[in-house]
């Protein structure tokens, strides 16, 4: 696991964090923040992956209590000052909460694959997963059982591509085995922020300069949701590509060439 320290940098920049997607951790994006950001920019686990917990008092299927615990990380690592932030999938939801509650401190929001409401099969596996949870199973036993290189074998090649390279896949594969070591009973609370979410935030609006990157052949988010924050945010720049939900871990080069580098994005 790795947790970044505080990291002081000069007044005149304004760091860039990195927000990662479910189940995912801080390492996932290090390769398309280095292409994106340049290698100062900072990537962050949520609380509760990549081996973090949240606080024993929070709720965290309330997505509001939980970005509190997500501003706390940010601001241990970078203590004050103004930040942009980038965020994909479940992060990318989460940085839209967190710039309508901070929108002094963030200067630049970019979602990549944003979701808003999940695609039938994420949804109906979430469900099953609540389902097994309400019979009585106890949450580790489930935790253990989704964390079975089959299951997490099989989710995985559900997210695969079909222009993705051999050595794309194996990436993939490697980074989802690597992130179900650190699987715990936090993801069910953080499972129906998801499931909630566009509802939650239905009357909100996101006063943050906002740049959304969506993909055409989503296999998690719906094919509307980046349309769900263009109308919630203030939008400067919106752009379609393809390369499937995990376009940004599987391919990070080819994402930047199409959607810019952060400066020029």
């Amino acid at each position: 696991m790795n947790v970044p320290n505080a990291i002081p940098h000069p007044p005149e920049i304004i760091p860039t964090v990195f927000l990662h997607g479910f189940s995912g951790e801080a390492n996932g994006l290090r390769a398309f923040a280095d292409l994106y950001s340049g290698p100062k920019a900072i990537c962050i686990n949520l609380p509760g992956f990549g081996g973090t917990s949240t606080s024993t008092l929070d709720k965290s299927d309330d997505i509001y209590t939980y970005c509190v615990d997500v501003w706390r990380e940010i601001r241990r690592v970078i203590p004050s000052g103004p930040i942009n932030l980038v965020g994909h999938s479940h992060g990318a939801m989460v940085s839209y909460v967190l710039a309508t509650q901070h929108p002094k401190d963030i200067k630049r929001l970019d979602l990549f694959c944003p979701v808003a409401r999940p695609q039938f099969i994420p949804r109906s596996l979430i469900g099953l997963v609540q389902l097994l949870n309400s019979t009585g199973i106890p949450a580790d036993q489930i935790v253990r059982i989704g964390a079975h290189p089959f299951l997490v074998g099989l989710v995985t090649r559900y997210m695969f591509h079909p222009d993705w390279s051999v050595e794309d896949r194996q990436r993939i594969i490697d980074m989802r085995t690597r992130e179900a070591k650190f699987y715990s009973p936090i993801m069910f609370d953080l499972m129906r922020q998801t499931i909630h979410f566009a509802d939650t935030m239905k009357d909100s609006y996101c006063t943050v300069p906002t740049r959304i990157c969506h993909v055409s052949d989503e296999n998690v988010a719906s094919p509307t949701d980046y349309l769900w924050y263009e109308s919630h945010a203030n939008v400067k720049k919106i752009k379609e590509i393809t390369g499937g939900h995990l376009c940004v871990v599987a391919n990070p080069r080819r994402v930047v060439e199409l959607f810019g580098h952060e400066e020029e994005a």
